[in-house]
């Protein structure tokens, strides 16, 4: 990792990269590193713009805490003017926790390729043997509409190893889980991701506090149910009515009791034979489509810019 220095004529440098920061420049730095504001502000003495950029909240405390021997100094102490937040929970809690005005801190939520993401299952082909008027049988090829599978979805996530293995030996020694695949998600590519999704009914998510909760969103514009926690970042959408009707995270309770995850996924099994659920998926995946499409994120973009800049 390179460290930024001050050569002799007063630039500063960071590796060969040679710079000359004014008060009209605006310098972003990720929540992980807070304490970059003070080597900029104090020590280099860089008239510009500190802005963090919180993609998350969980951590961001830990960190100062790490960095400053204990302490949990304000940012605002540390010269970060202000923060974007990638949702309006992390947005909310840089507000409580610090202090920050209705000014001095911007949402710019995620957007989704919906291209990828969306209802769309396309089509298969099926081998079907038909009778001629001969009497002769023979073997059509034809193309049908896909099927969603008795399919589970999860995405195995750092530090929740012994929670999901826990969940699911759970689930299956009930029954709960009879008849169904569990298929995970690692190492793949956005298009590997959506297709898996496509062929889920029900996506299980094991989350420790999101600043957004991306996966979420992805899996129910995909036509899943959700089970798993809202991570406060979750809050944005998965409690909004377009949504609720398919997203079951309020039943999870204590993240640390298995029971209440099996519990959550029993409904979600037991709802995907109301025949509304088909409606409710529809009209949730269309709604998310729309809140969090790229015409929506640009202008959130714009507001952020221009609250920065004035």
């Amino acid at each position: 990792m390179f460290e930024l220095t001050q050569n002799e004529q007063g630039q500063q440098q960071l590796g060969n990269l040679k710079f000359n920061f004014t008060e009209n420049d605006v310098i972003v730095i990720p929540e992980g590193f807070p304490h970059i504001a003070v080597e900029f502000k104090q020590k280099y003495k860089i008239p510009s713009k500190i802005v963090m950029f919180a993609q998350g909240w969980l951590y961001l405390v830990p960190t100062l805490q790490g960095v400053f021997k204990g302490q949990i100094p304000n940012l605002k102490q540390l010269g970060i003017e202000k923060i974007i937040s990638v949702s309006q929970s992390v947005n909310s809690y840089v507000k409580d926790m610090f202090g920050y005005d209705e000014n001095e801190r911007f949402v710019v939520p995620n957007f989704v390729d919906t291209s990828i993401f969306n209802l769309d299952l396309g089509e298969e082909e099926v081998e079907e043997i038909i009778e001629t008027e001969d009497g002769e049988l023979n073997i059509a090829v034809t193309k049908k509409p896909r099927e969603k599978k008795n399919q589970i979805a999860f995405m195995p996530r750092k530090g929740m190893e012994k929670w999901y293995g826990i969940f699911f030996s759970l689930a299956q020694n009930m029954g709960v889980t009879m008849g169904w695949e569990f298929v995970p998600i690692i190492g793949k590519s956005p298009e590997e991701v959506a297709e898996i999704l496509k062929s889920s009914k029900i996506f299980v998510n094991f989350t420790e506090g999101e600043g957004f909760g991306l996966p979420a969103l992805e899996s129910i514009l995909c036509g899943n149910l959700y089970v798993g926690n809202a991570g406060l970042g979750g809050e944005d959408f998965l409690d909004d009515d377009q949504v609720s009707g398919v997203a079951f995270h309020n039943y999870i309770g204590d993240n640390n009791n298995p029971y209440n995850w099996v519990d959550a996924l029993k409904v979600a099994i037991r709802a995907l034979d109301d025949e509304e659920t088909k409606d409710k998926i529809q009209s949730a995946s269309e709604y998310l489509t729309e809140k969090y499409s790229y015409d929506n994120f640009t202008v959130s973009l714009k507001k952020v810019y221009d609250g920065i800049m004035e």
